[in-house]
């Protein structure tokens, strides 16, 4: 007798080289949820794609485990955004199961479909598939009413500690660096492997970075193989998110290892306590640290840091990557600067008007460091509250609008770039700014209900944009060095809800004076390394 299936459910996939898949039904769409993309044998080994013996019977009807981070993240992250919205139920966080990803597919279904992966931010600390402001049902029931059905998928990997910790001891031991973003490109393969058999493309690949995850995108890209044919760069690339260096990274492995209290003992026994020490102390004890662990220069995975004067040079930096993919698209966030705020200057408030003046002269000399003070607003009878938001103003320029603008500018084939200029609609710190994240919260529609449909229009668009993006249909315009269009959401208090016009043109809202002030002062590179020092002094 054949089995039953529960009541609500949808038949099971049969899928050719895994087995049988259970899905659920959600708002419009198919979800397989929780399927694992990668085995470990440890905490720090490298992950291994999972391969099946076709007759599996997998149940995708719930989000699987979180991999190793701090409690509270997603909700945390919402309260960025200011909004919350109902948690979803997820197992607890995983050391070995947690490289788990999630399909979300038409109703309909269908074959040879385009694919959008997204990659969450949380600066390599935090961040989970299971967020419900990820969710991508909205996204993929819209695609089919545009006629452009589509499917999408987003995953865990591993972060802090797990993901990022490296030294030479673990380096001899057989560990290595970068496991999260090694993880990242696991999932690309699992998909790129096995997504047919969801009715999916597997070389329609278009991967969505945002934050975190569009530097991940970049530092993918120095993979010789192609791992996905279209990119969007959402909040954050790898000049806002450079790569440390073995030497830094080493410190701070043996700040790690003091708080943790395995200092004193020797390498080997070190190593195997890192590896079997409970989960939860690895994010009780030393959640400080965590927050500095991120990719790390290894000659490999990240072979470069990447500086606004090398980004046009092909014979370094930009191969491979820019010569296997087919098209690329930047977005920034008018007020992107905003997440360093939140985490770094807000702690700072007291006195950091002089402290930021004193780190500028300091570092730029007197004449052109009174210059760039000036232009940024800083005067006598500037406040410590003023002072925070000159330089939020100045971290939103540097580390986000210049390297879109730079990177569309060398960028060997085919790129776009768009502005976010829609408002915050909700009570908090950042009402009426275009804070950083609040892309997310717009574009994948999961505040549809939350919001006016003012800015609900603004929402659309940019869901509309990038399922069009994927499908290869209609696309935004392409940044060239005789036309450089760009294309502009809101906002839509304004009744805009997305334009095209020149990048420099006024709607743009953006700080063209940067150029001229970086020209003034030493370049790009001087003003990105000011920002950077500042926030890690």
């Amino acid at each position: 007798m054949a089995a039953q299936i529960p009541a609500g459910l949808p038949q099971p996939l049969r899928h050719p080289a895994i087995g049988e898949v259970q899905g659920k039904y959600n708002k419009g769409v198919i979800q397989y949820l929780g399927l694992k993309y990668a085995s470990l044998e440890d905490r720090f080994a490298e992950p291994k794609v999972l391969e099946y013996s076709g007759n599996e019977k997998i149940d995708g009807t719930r989000h699987g485990p979180t991999v190793v981070m701090p409690s509270g993240s997603a909700k945390m992250e919402m309260g960025f955004i200011q909004c919350q919205l109902p948690e979803l139920d997820v197992p607890g966080m995983s050391d070995l199961n947690g490289l788990n990803l999630n399909i979300t597919v038409p109703m309909e279904g269908g074959s040879n479909l385009p694919v959008i992966v997204y990659i969450h931010g949380g600066g390599f600390t935090f961040g989970s598939s299971s967020y419900p402001h990820y969710d991508q049902s909205k996204v993929i029931e819209l695609s089919a009413i545009m006629n452009q059905p589509t499917i999408a998928i987003n995953f865990n990997y591993r972060l802090g500690i797990a993901g990022f910790l490296t030294s030479q001891e673990l380096r001899s031991a057989g560990y290595k660096p970068n496991r999260g973003l090694l993880d990242q490109r696991a999932a690309l393969k699992w998909v790129k492997r096995y997504i047919s058999g969801f009715g999916g493309d597997p070389n329609k690949l278009t991967v969505v970075g945002q934050s975190a995850g569009a530097a991940s995108v970049n530092f993918m890209m120095h993979s010789e193989e192609k791992l996905f044919s279209r990119a969007i760069l959402l909040g954050g690339s790898f000049l806002m998110m450079k790569p440390t260096t073995l030497q830094t990274a080493e410190e701070m492995y043996g700040a790690v290892t003091k708080t943790l209290g395995l200092d004193k003992i020797e390498p080997r026994e070190r190593v195997n306590r890192l590896i079997h020490m409970p989960q939860e102390l690895l994010v009780s004890q030393i959640s400080k640290e965590m927050t500095s662990l991120g990719p790390a220069l290894d000659g490999s995975i990240v072979p470069t840091a990447a500086t606004f004067a090398e980004i046009g040079n092909s014979s370094t930096l930009l191969t491979p990557g820019y010569t296997w993919l087919e098209r690329l698209h930047i977005i920034d966030s008018q007020s992107d600067g905003t997440i360093f705020s939140l985490v770094n200057l807000q702690f700072r408030q007291k006195g950091i008007k002089n402290a930021f003046s004193s780190f500028v002269l300091e570092k730029l000399g007197q004449q052109s460091g009174s210059t760039f003070l000036s232009d940024y607003g800083f005067t006598d009878s500037t406040t410590d509250t003023e002072a925070v938001s000159h330089i939020t103003d100045f971290i939103t320029h540097i580390a986000f609008y210049a390297p879109a603008i730079k990177i569309a500018e060398t960028y060997p084939g085919r790129v776009s770039v768009s502005h976010f200029n829609e408002r915050n609609p909700w009570d908090g710190t950042y009402k009426g700014k275009t804070n950083h994240l609040l892309d997310i919260a717009f574009m994948w529609g999961n505040y549809n209900q939350s919001y006016q449909r003012q800015n609900w229009t603004v929402a659309r668009a940019m869901a509309e944009d990038l399922v069009s993006f994927a499908s290869e249909k209609d696309s935004p315009p392409v940044f060239q060095q005789t036309k450089r269009d760009v294309t502009v959401y809101g906002p839509s208090e304004e009744d805009i809800s997305s334009h095209v016009v020149a990048w420099n043109d006024e709607a743009t809202r953006r700080n063209f004076s940067l150029f001229k002030l970086a020209d003034a002062v030493g370049g790009l590179d001087t003003l990105l390394d000011l920002a950077h020092g500042f926030l890690a002094a």
